[in-house]
């Protein structure tokens, strides 16, 4: 087996919509198209919160920064690129640990939920599939190349708009169906550079490309933005020109304090 690491970091206080993938795009991993994805995993990391233990030292805007671990996901996939194991860790307060198996039949895939290493399933959840393979439940609509357009599950139904070149741009949830917007979110693109494998492929597709700046509104009840925030991903690579680590920053409401978020990945080809 072929192990190589990657980072990149998603956006502090942002809602990122962006973990869905079909089967076509995630075998073989876009960012190295020799490498058959067996494991991912990605830890997220930060620099604000009194609970962590910042044990790493992190190098950024010509100043030191120490991070520490927040949670951890580590996936596995099957010979067919899908999900068929996932782990997922807590780092702060009380540890979680909890293991999620998913077995796939044409129409469904049965999901089973394990906690703290018991070998006895606490949950086990039928996940019924459409005939694209993708998330079967009242209120999801996707397009014909599987992605997801429409969520109207719920009293806030959300739009996704897709772009010609295979990306999320546009996220619009509203108070109501038919109402006016709650919040939107943005996406730019690095054309240049392809995504990194996603963790669900049975959700629908993911953005072909790594997302590169993020503006979040939020609106009043007659449709002005009441709040706005830009936030961009800076990207470095390794020399074969894979994503080794992305970071950016943000303050918290009521502290003039800049913290940093930093997500790990490290990938295991086949």
């Amino acid at each position: 087996m072929k192990t190589f690491p990657r980072m990149a970091l998603f956006p502090v206080g942002l809602i990122v919509l962006l973990d869905a993938c079909t089967l076509e795009d995630h075998q073989p991993s876009q960012q190295n198209p020799n490498c058959q994805v067996l494991t991912m995993t990605v830890t997220n990391k930060s620099s604000f919160g009194p609970r962590l233990n910042k044990d790493e030292l992190f190098e950024v805007d010509g100043q030191q920064v120490m991070i520490g671990k927040t949670n951890s996901y580590r996936y596995t996939f099957d010979e067919q690129g899908r999900l068929s194991e996932s782990l997922f860790i807590t780092y702060t307060g009380s540890t979680a640990y909890v293991r999620e198996t998913l077995d796939y039949e044409t129409d469904k895939i049965t999901q089973k939920i394990y906690e703290f290493g018991s070998s006895v399933p606490s949950l086990e959840t039928i996940i019924p599939l459409n005939a694209q393979g993708l998330l079967n439940e009242p209120g999801l609509v996707y397009n014909a190349e599987g992605y997801l357009v429409e969520d109207n599950r719920g009293l806030n139904p959300t739009k996704y708009t897709i772009d010609g070149n295979g990306n999320l741009i546009l996220v619009e949830n509203f108070l109501s169906p038919g109402g006016v917007l709650n919040y939107s979110q943005a996406y730019e693109y690095d054309l240049s550079k392809p995504n990194t494998p996603n963790p669900a492929p049975y959700r629908g597709k993911t953005s072909r490309n790594l997302p590169t700046k993020f503006v979040f509104k939020t609106y009043e009840s007659n449709g002005d933005v009441k709040t706005a925030t830009t936030s961009e991903n800076n990207y470095l690579y390794d020399y074969a020109g894979h994503t080794i680590r992305s970071y950016n920053s943000g303050k918290v409401a009521g502290d003039e304090t800049i913290s940093y978020g930093v997500t790990d990945y490290d990938i295991t080809c086949r």
